[in-house]
């Protein structure tokens, strides 16, 4: 749990990033006794990391905060009454680190675009072309707002299977649709699944009749871990350049993945009665993540487009700045808050 509360306070891998896989693959324990341990520890150690940002100033997204909130809530209360408790322990694995590997995979490609520009925040969003039309009904929707709610859905149930989802569907939605920068984005998906788990905690305890019994010792042995580590991650990774964030994302899904593959070994019997349906449904499982998160990745380059054309017109409360994968070690300066600039690359 050291490194657990580490790298919950550090990057946007939830501290059920870390516990949900040791927990299940290394350590045998039944997947409903580690998601209610999630909740628990990381209603703790991602509250403790969340008041560090706070008291920091960092950045974040506070409407990502907001609406992938409420959308997160639905989807974890929805995932705990009606997906979790359906779904086989081996199975729930296998789609927990195949979804985290697919968007790992989908970020480390949209990071190597050379000079990608990154946004300190969701671009023109009180931009008439935010809102799109509904067909018959007459009304217009935000189309983004909408798809932080969906994302945040999406999460929710994720989280309601292995205690971490919320978080990095998030993250995902920030930065591969909406382009905004890791160092935004990390903070953000900290504060966001700190709330969501204390709310969850609170849905196991009152409406579905407590959590799992045996999820209380492991609870009452990290939480002074994870008061101290969490919020110490939280102060070391806002100094790190958003590069080194991402490729924390990137080694750790990859290690989950690997390690699952190693433990649970969907092809045979040894955990499954079902090794052909447990495989087929992980891949397919990777295969619909992979076309999500590069549908994601292409409608935000669309999006930096359309910034790039609206660059002369004023907006409220707009920075962008462009990063240069060669130039790791530094971060330009933004535009001037209140106007829009073309990405320039340094």
């Amino acid at each position: 749990m050291v490194f657990g509360s580490i790298v919950a306070g550090a990057t946007s891998e939830g501290g059920g990033a870390v516990a949900f896989p040791v927990m299940t693959l290394a350590l045998g324990i039944k997947p409903p006794v580690a998601r209610d341990f999630t909740f628990m520890i990381q209603s703790v150690g991602m509250s403790a990391a969340s008041i560090a940002i706070l008291l920091m100033r960092v950045r974040m997204e506070l409407r990502s905060l907001v609406y992938c909130s409420v959308g997160g809530l639905v989807g974890i209360i929805v995932g705990l009454v009606a997906v979790a408790p359906h779904l086989p322990p081996p199975f729930s694995k296998m789609y927990f680190v195949s979804v985290f590997l697919t968007f790992a995979v989908a970020l480390y490609f949209t990071n190597k675009q050379q000079a990608r520009p990154v946004f300190d925040e969701i671009p023109l969003w009180d931009h008439p072309s935010s809102y799109v039309r509904v067909p018959g009904c007459g009304c217009a929707v935000h189309w983004k707002a909408a798809a932080l709610l969906a994302g945040g859905f999406v999460g929710g149930l994720f989280s309601a299977v292995g205690g971490s989802g919320l978080d990095i569907a998030s993250f995902a939605v920030l930065t591969l649709l909406f382009r905004v920068s890791e160092k935004v984005a990390t903070p953000t998906s900290i504060v966001l699944m700190a709330l969501n788990s204390l709310a969850a905690f609170a849905f196991r305890h009152l409406a579905q009749g407590g959590v799992e019994a045996d999820a209380w010792p492991y609870f009452g042995v990290a939480v002074p871990v994870v008061c101290v580590g969490a919020p110490l991650g939280a102060v070391v990774g806002s100094h790190f350049h958003r590069l080194v964030l991402a490729g924390a994302v990137y080694t750790l899904d990859a290690v989950q993945f690997i390690g699952a593959l190693v433990v649970v070994r969907p092809w045979s019997t040894a955990n499954t009665d079902q090794p052909l349906l447990l495989s087929l449904s992980a891949v397919a499982v990777a295969v619909l993540g992979s076309l999500l998160f590069r549908s994601l990745s292409h409608c935000g380059q669309r999006l930096v487009v359309s910034c790039e054309e609206e660059a002369a017109q004023p907006l409220p409360d707009l920075s962008v700045r462009a990063v240069d994968h060669a130039t790791a070690g530094s971060e330009p300066t933004p535009t001037p808050r209140g106007q829009v600039g073309a990405p320039t690359e340094v």
